[in-house]
This record gives C-alpha cells, sequence and structure tokens, in this order.
C-alpha cells in the first residue's frame, strides 16, 4: 500500500479523534491519581487525630479509675487536716498569742518550706 492509496479525510478524522480521547482519559488518570493522593493525605490526618482522641479518652478513663481509688483516702487526709489549705502559719500566730497570754518566755519557731509528702508504700 502506497502513501497515495491511504483516504487522509477519514484516517486524519479518526486520529485526531484518538489523540484527543487519549488525552482526555491521560486528564482523567492524572485527576484521579490526584485525588488519591489528596484523599490518602487526609485519611492519614484524620486517623491522626482519631489516634490523638482516642489516647485522651483512655487517659481520662486512668485518671478517673485512680480518682475512684484514691479518694476515700483523700478525703480521710482532707478531714485530719494533711491535705487541703495550709495551717502553718496561723498555728504560728496562735502559739504566739497563746505564749503572750500565758506569759511564756521565749518560744523560738522556725517554718520550713512545703515539701510534697511521699508516703512509705
Amino acid at each position: 500500500m502506497r502513501r497515495e492509496d491511504f483516504d487522509w479525510p477519514v484516517v486524519r478524522f479518526s486520529f485526531t479523534i484518538f489523540i484527543v480521547l487519549l488525552l482526555i482519559s491521560s486528564a482523567l488518570v492524572t485527576g484521579s491519581l490526584m485525588f488519591k493522593k489528596d484523599m490518602l493525605k487526609e485519611y492519614t490526618m484524620n486517623k491522626s487525630r482519631f489516634n490523638s482522641i482516642s489516647q485522651k479518652y483512655l487517659t481520662v478513663d486512668e485518671d478517673e479509675e485512680i480518682i475512684r481509688q484514691y479518694y476515700p483516702e483523700f478525703i480521710t487526709l482532707y478531714k485530719k487536716g494533711f491535705v487541703g489549705r495550709e495551717h502553718r502559719l496561723n498555728w504560728i500566730e496562735t502559739l504566739r498569742a497563746s505564749s503572750e497570754r500565758v506569759k511564756l518566755p521565749g518560744l523560738a519557731y522556725s517554718i520550713y518550706p512545703q515539701e510534697e509528702y511521699s508516703p512509705g508504700f
């Protein structure tokens, strides 16, 4: 078959349609790959948020269990005055007033900074 035997107007139209469809399909494939990339990025971000919120929920659950476990002991210590408002300065003022009233000779008091309580268990 020689070049002159081809029906160029028919082939040219088919070839043009083929090129246009090839460009459209390439654009669709490229768009779908970009969409997939964006969705994967969004999925990763949402999964990270979910894991963070789940971890916070588990931490709150553990904190609630600790409170439930130690609350009765805390209330006992609070009622005994070991926990809560600090009354050391009130005690010193009361002792000074009592020593002046009873006329005790020179009582010396010293207050040290508060320290964190560490139980023996």
